[in-house]
């Protein structure tokens, strides 16, 4: 249901200060916190704020949390930047916390006057509202690309080592603390414990393999010893003990990798629920290992060390801690007892034509992942801390005559494919494995790549532009060189190629 929150006034002015100020803010009070919620604002507004570009106002709409104030996803805004009647709808994000402010503790949400970018119009006048009402018209949820099976009966133990059961359908997602295997025996019910192996498992531990790809659950087996003794790794079940599991989740993949807004169709109807749809896109989705990814990662297993001590070690083993890793980048501590800087560059699963911004966001689960697998290995005393490099947009325009007999709509589009893709952070630069972390881009190297493309007879002009890509707009003049810090890759955004 809807909860509407009214708040009226004759007029009231949104930045009071004379003159307005970068900062100023006008802040609304809620008694409970709006963590999750989708907020629709109905406005009446007086025509006072103008001078602005009304699809991009230097506004930004902000509720506080632990990490100070910061911003809601505007999803919609019909107002111009509160200068008419209309509706603006926020995203507010989940850890909305209360705040003190001139002795009154509320939930906050505040607009600011933000510092405008280059090329992007201020306000002449504050904006100025009649009226502004708020109602809860939705909810954030989590969601993932799975089905859920419910619990499920393996089969009977036969009392005997390496003992293997298959459930019903593969592959399986990574279990949660509510999906485990159970064993009943007479009137028992006992909880065993999943384990990668059982290197470490003595014949009482009550522990099991279950392998995500193939479904598969074992138990351990018994190995015979160089003296001729035989040693038990994990228990067994008893003979004629029942094994279950409690349930699990089969899916994902590459094919739940889809981008924002394509998931919209109800197969079942929700109470209250009207539509639904995925905000940002879905990532993270991995096929299994093929066989041939296998052929080439096996050698550089046998012959690696385990354990993260130089910046190649680093780089290495974060890449193997998780299908969802790309790229890495091993960055030394600058002084002592600082912690080395691993910058991560995720597996986007989609095509450079594609790509945004919102690809390379480092999710809480892939962090956490990283950080399981690097902690058993790093060396006694040190400290890694994990991040992301900067990602620069940038825009090329470049102008370039064909050779005769070339379509010319054929040729712009393979030339503008091909520098997105040379701009990339995962498969540009030059071999192809992805710009290099801090390489500057110079208007020579994109003359000479698209030189160099077959039905190119002379590039004529080249000219590059920073891009804002979470505004997707270009930023400043034309320039020749565009100098990155050490910490950061490009990531291209719409070239034009014009063939004349």
């Amino acid at each position: 249901t809807s909860e509407d929150l009214f708040a009226q006034t004759e007029v009231l002015t949104i930045f009071g200060s004379e003159p307005m100020q970068r900062g100023d803010a006008t802040y609304f009070g809620f008694s409970e916190s709006l963590g999750r919620t989708v907020l629709r604002l109905d406005t009446e507004a007086e025509v006072k704020g103008v001078g602005i570009d009304p699809n991009r106002p230097p506004l930004s709409w902000e509720i506080w949390s632990e990490e100070g104030w910061i911003p809601c996803e505007v999803r919609s805004d019909t107002t111009g930047g509160l200068n008419r009647d209309g509706i603006i709808t926020l995203v507010i994000p989940s850890n909305h916390l209360s705040l003190a402010i001139a002795g009154s503790r509320s939930y906050w949400l505040r607009v600011r006057l933000t510092a405008p970018i280059p090329e992007q119009p201020d306000y002449e006048a504050s904006p100025a509202i009649r009226m502004l009402s708020f109602s809860a018209t939705g909810g954030v949820v989590k969601a993932e690309h799975a089905e859920t099976r419910g619990e499920e009966y393996l089969g009977v133990s036969d009392g005997s080592p390496s003992q293997a059961f298959v459930v019903s359908e593969a592959p399986v997602l990574s279990r949660n603390e509510f999906e485990y295997l159970e064993v009943r025996f007479d009137d028992s019910e006992e909880r065993w414990t999943e384990v990668t192996n059982f290197s470490e498992s003595t014949s009482e531990d009550k522990h099991f393999t279950w392998d995500s790809s193939s479904g598969t659950i074992e138990f351990g087996p018994r190995i015979r010893q160089p003296g001729g003794k035989w040693r038990q790794h994990g228990a067994i079940p008893e003979a004629s003990a029942e094994v279950w599991v409690s349930g699990y989740r089969t899916g994902g993949g590459s094919s739940g990798n889809v981008g924002p807004d394509t998931l919209s169709v109800m197969r079942s109807a929700v109470p209250y629920v009207g539509q639904v749809t995925n905000r940002l896109p879905m990532l993270g989705g991995v096929d299994a290992e093929s066989l041939d990814e296998a052929k080439h990662r096996a050698p550089l297993t046998l012959v690696s060390s385990d354990r993260a001590v130089t910046a190649m070690d680093h780089e290495r083993l974060a890449i193997e801690s998780d299908p969802g890793i790309k790229r890495a980048f091993c960055v030394p501590p600058s002084a002592v007892g600082e912690p080395t800087k691993l910058l991560l560059v995720p597996d986007p699963f989609t095509r450079a034509d594609d790509l945004t911004i919102d690809h390379f966001a480092l999710t809480e689960p892939l962090l956490e992942s990283v950080t399981n697998y690097l902690e058993p290995r790093r060396v006694v005393g040190t400290a890694i801390e994990l991040g992301a490099p900067q990602y620069v947009g940038v825009s090329v325009a470049c102008l370039v005559t064909p050779r005769p007999g070339w379509n010319a709509g054929t040729l712009r589009q393979t030339c503008e494919s091909r520098i997105v893709q040379y701009l990339s952070p995962i498969d540009g630069g030059v071999d192809g494995k992805g710009w290099l972390l801090g390489q500057s881009l110079t208007s020579g190297l994109i003359s000479q790549l698209v030189a160099d493309m077959e039905g190119v007879q002379r590039v004529e002009e080249v000219a590059l532009f920073e891009t804002d890509l979470r505004n997707q707009v270009r930023v400043g003049e034309a320039v020749e060189v565009i100098r990155l810090e050490p910490d950061a890759l490009f990531l291209g955004f719409r070239p034009r190629v014009v063939v004349k």
